[in-house]
C-alpha cells in the first residue's frame, strides 16, 4: 500500500461519519444498478448517481463524498457478491 492509498484508507471512516446519506444513497445506486434496469456499465452508473446525488449540495465537499459514494458503493457490490443478507 502507497502512502496516497494509505491516506484514503485511513479518510473513509471520518468521512462515512460526516457523509452517511451519501453512503446510504451509494448502496441504493448498487442495488438499482444490480437490478439490470440502468442501461449503463458499472462505471458509467457509478459516475452518473454520484453527480446526480451531488447536484444542489456543497461543490466543496465533492472530494469526500466520492470517497465515501465511491466506498459505500464498492463494498455493496463486494457484499452482494459474498452473499451478504441485509434484510
Amino acid at each position: 500500500m502507497n502512502e496516497k492509498d494509505l491516506i484514503e484508507a485511513t479518510k473513509v471512516p471520518h468521512c462515512l461519519a460526516d457523509f452517511p446519506l451519501t453512503a446510504q444513497e451509494a448502496r441504493h445506486s448498487m442495488t438499482l444498478w444490480l437490478s439490470g434496469n440502468t442501461g449503463m456499465s458499472l462505471v458509467d452508473w457509478l459516475d452518473h448517481r454520484f453527480w446526480c446525488h451531488l447536484a444542489g449540495l456543497d461543490v466543496t465537499t465533492a472530494a469526500d463524498r466520492w470517497i465515501v459514494f465511491k466506498d459505500a458503493f464498492e463494498r455493496s457490490l463486494a457484499e452482494h457478491i459474498a452473499g451478504v443478507n441485509h434484510g
